[in-house]
Parts: structure tokens; sequence; C-alpha cells
């Protein structure tokens, strides 16, 4: 991140996590302004409280999905809270689902004109093909994802790359380290 976001840039991340990513960009790369979306509801006191504790202020805490069209949709929240998902059964996962919560689901194209990102960062445990498939990234001057290719698979890797190259963004290696990697337009 620090050879990516610079004191200007306004960043869009989806998976907020803990908050710990968020935080980073605020305090150590001083992005001007971060969107950060978490679908998990059980991690917004948690990411708020990381964020109160390093005096970050300049974070808009989302409690929602970015889509393609606003509405609504399920998240089913699991005993491992990496588990949870939109998904109510997937394949391969063994973790009961502790909860369903009905999240508010923000429209990109009416959100990333009215935030003006410049950076985009993404790390949705296995979303990113949903994501990416859909998504314009043409406004973007770098994006950084981690990969899940154990649940996206070959293809799955493939459409992220493709999307990017079709925004004029191009593997950045210098940023880029195994499953997260980063794009950037003119390197």
């Amino acid at each position: 991140m620090r050879a990516i976001v610079k004191p200007d840039d306004t960043v869009l991340e989806l998976g907020g996590g803990i908050g710990f990513m968020s935080t980073f960009l605020s305090k150590v790369c001083n992005a001007r302004e971060i969107h950060t979306f978490e679908a998990n509801p059980a991690l917004i006191p948690y990411i708020k409280r990381v964020h109160s504790e390093n005096n970050v202020t300049n974070v808009q805490l989302y409690n929602a999905l970015l889509g393609h069209q606003s509405g609504k949709a399920r998240f089913y929240e699991r005993q491992n809270f990496l588990a949870s998902s939109l998904e109510e059964n997937p394949s391969g996962l063994n973790s009961p689902v502790i909860e369903v919560h009905e999240l508010d689901v923000i429209e990109a194209n009416l959100l990333i004109p009215r935030i003006n990102p410049s950076v985009f960062v993404c790390d949705v445990e296995g979303a990113e093909v949903e994501i990416f498939s859909k998504l314009d990234l043409s406004s973007f001057r770098a994006v950084v994802i981690e990969l899940h290719p154990q649940w996206i698979g070959e293809q799955g890797v493939k459409v992220v790359f493709d999307a990017c190259s079709a925004a004029n963004l191009t593997y950045y290696p210098a940023a880029s380290n195994r499953k997260v990697v980063a794009f950037m337009r003119h390197w």
C-alpha cells in the first residue's frame, strides 16, 4: 500500500475486516479519505473501536454491500467469521450459520462518481469474481486485491486480471506479493 497510496488519494475498500487496512491507509499512507464496506455486522463495532483507538477520522464505514444495483441482500454470519458470506450453503464449508442479516446494497455506479475514488482495495474472501466481472474500473488509478484462488480457481483469477487489463490497469509486480496483486495505470 505504501508504494501505491498517496496523500491525495480517496480509497474505496471492499472487505473492511477488523479495520486494520483502513487504519493503515489512514495513518501510514495518509490517504485523504477512505470509504470502507464491511458486510458482517458483527465486525462493525470492532472496526469502530480500532479506528477510535488509533484516532482515525477520515474513514466512512458502511455496513452494506457495493453492488450492481441498489436493493437488499442476505448475509450469512457464520461461527468462523472468515467463512461468513452471501451464500447460504457454499460447497466445502463446514461452519454453521449463527445469524442471517438483511443488508443494503448500494449501487456502485451511483457511489463511485460521488466519492471519486482513485484507489480500489478489495479483500472479499472469494467474491472477487462477481465484483470484477461487472464493476467499471476505468476511473481508478490503482487496484489492490487479495485473490482467493482456492475458491475462485484459475478462471476466476483470469476474470480479475482481464477486468483490470480492460480498464487499462497493468499488473504492478513491485507492489504484488503472492495472492495480493496490484494493478496500476502508468507505472
